[in-house]
């Protein structure tokens, strides 16, 4: 009767424990499945735009090398104020202006020489070259070919941006 009892109680406790490691497997297996919810909120960070709200959100037009002692940049300019700001480009300048995708644009007044990389110049824009002794400013596709060349005749252009990765005031 020893071993008859022995075997029965050897064989019990196997069944809850394999039972048990079924469960944690089934529950890990879930848990990857289905973020927490803590992992959820990481996607909506303050002030970054929800899925619907995609459409309304602007960029800002960037161009470097940049050299503020000289030149001179103005970021959410409405519509009046981008036209003025073309308009009065200093004589010897090279300005520019690009849309930031919310009816807002950022203007830029050039002087110095060396190309620029531009980025976040969207679609439609202007320019304006009011520079001296017969300076030509180079626009450039990504491939550094000539887009348009820009003679000093203080008139402002229109300029479809998209295609156009660097400028050379001069």
């Amino acid at each position: 009767m020893l071993s008859i009892d022995a075997g029965a109680s050897v064989a019990r406790p196997r069944i809850p424990v394999i039972r048990g490691i079924l469960a944690v497997i089934l529950l890990s297996l879930l848990s990857l499945a289905a973020p927490p919810a803590e992992a959820a909120d990481l996607n909506q960070l303050e002030g970054s735009p929800t899925a619907g709200e995609v459409g309304s959100s602007s960029w800002t037009p960037g161009l470097s090398p940049f050299y503020s002692a000289t030149e001179f940049v103005w970021h959410d300019q409405n519509g009046s104020q981008r036209q003025s700001r073309l308009e009065s480009c200093p004589l010897g300048y090279l300005c520019l202006a690009a849309g930031q995708g919310d009816g807002r644009h950022t203007v830029y007044w050039l002087r110095e020489c060396p190309e620029r990389s531009i980025w976040n110049f969207m679609d439609a824009g202007a320019v304006i070259n009011h520079q001296t002794g017969n300076a030509v400013a180079a626009f450039r596709y990504k491939s550094h070919a000539l887009y348009w060349a820009l003679r000093a005749d203080n008139e402002i252009y229109p300029i479809a941006w998209r295609d156009v990765w660097y400028v050379d005031p001069c």
